[in-house]
């Protein structure tokens, strides 16, 4: 009966382990794509800014400054 006992407890820890092993890769997971939804948040704005900035007026790419 001991080998049948010892299997079954192997089974439960083997079954145990997969468990933590899925819960941390999903928590990784997830982790990450909300480090990429902030990346892509901070680029937006950061795009938004530099578009914002643009001065328009009738001079704007009209004069080229050279030193030589």
């Amino acid at each position: 009966m001991d080998g049948i006992s010892g299997s079954v407890n192997s089974l439960i820890s083997l079954g145990m382990a997969m468990s933590d092993v899925r819960l941390k890769s999903e928590l990784s997971i997830s982790t990450l794509k909300k480090g990429l939804d902030v990346q892509a948040q901070n680029a937006i704005s950061l795009i938004e800014s530099a578009q914002s900035a643009r001065v328009n007026s009738s001079e704007t790419g009209q004069l080229i400054d050279v030193v030589a």
